[in-house]
């Protein structure tokens, strides 16, 4: 396995079409954003998040330069500071940022999942913020005439880009075509947990996708081979470059949280710590 640290160019047609299709489609005119004493409005749903409201509970959110807040009945029901946002993101389905690593997005994003998000008339807005030291979130469902108008709001008053994660794994799954040739095989002696999944014992094929600041995304494909719809499990690694005295690639293990993890996989070249 070598590193991949360079930019992945995405050389077909094929290629660039879905990736310009799985960019936020263009904006429908906003027809329900209001304009308050405290910041514009917008009607939601509350789907998922820490907080405790209701799934599907109708709300407003008001994104002001003091203050972001959740009303119901025009009552406050949650304010969250501008600065204390860690993430906004923008997504075609539900998926908790706080409940997976950034590689698990690619986890079931197969050709048929890509063509099926073009077709969506959902659209989710993430937001990730820090409450004390304790990371939270929420997810709301917003109608395709507001969401583009909430997204650059709460980019302009928090400062943070927000991600389109959709893109992010059809990306992570261009990059995965061109790098499986550097595949490595790796024997789990023992079920583990990788994120929220369990890999059973057995033989896996693994493929590092190298990041910034010598992390890495690194995926598990059961089996002899690397089919790239079919990923068993993806995790983010610290990538250590030293010379290792194991022939292939071993895999040590951990006892965390009442779950038996990996801790690290060792190549002759490199050492891949689990985050």
């Amino acid at each position: 396995m070598r590193d991949s640290t360079r930019n992945v160019t995405l050389r077909s047609g094929m290629t660039a079409l879905l990736v310009a299709c799985l960019a936020l489609p263009a904006p429908v005119v906003a027809q329900q954003v209001k304009q308050t004493p405290q910041g514009k409005q917008w009607e939601v749903k509350y789907e998922e998040g820490t907080e405790n409201i209701p799934s599907q509970e109708k709300i407003q959110i008001i994104v002001g330069t003091e203050k972001i807040t959740l009303e119901r009945n025009r009552q406050q029901v949650l304010g969250i500071a501008p600065a204390s946002v860690m993430e906004v993101s923008y997504d075609t389905k539900v998926r908790r940022r706080l409940a997976e690593s950034a590689a698990v997005a690619a986890l079931s994003l197969g050709a048929a999942a890509v063509f099926a998000a073009l077709k969506t008339k959902k659209h989710f807005v993430n937001i990730v913020w820090d409450d004390g030291g304790t990371q939270k979130e929420i997810v709301l469902k917003v109608g395709k005439g507001e969401y583009a108008s909430l997204l650059a709001e709460l980019e302009r008053v928090t400062g943070k880009k927000y991600r389109n994660l959709e893109m992010e794994a059809k990306q992570a799954q261009e990059e995965l075509n061109l790098e499986k040739k550097n595949k490595v095989g790796v024997q789990l002696d023992r079920g583990v947990q990788v994120g929220d999944k369990t890999l059973a014992a057995g033989l896996y094929q693994v493929v590092l996708l190298g990041r910034p600041e010598n992390k890495g995304e690194l995926y598990f494909f059961a089996g002899k081979d690397v089919n790239t719809k079919k990923i068993a499990a993806a995790a983010w690694v610290e990538v250590v470059t030293e010379s290792n005295e194991v022939s292939g690639a071993q895999a040590s293990y951990k006892e965390e949280g009442g779950a038996t993890k990996l801790a690290e996989i060792r190549t002759p070249s490199k050492t891949l710590r689990f985050l």
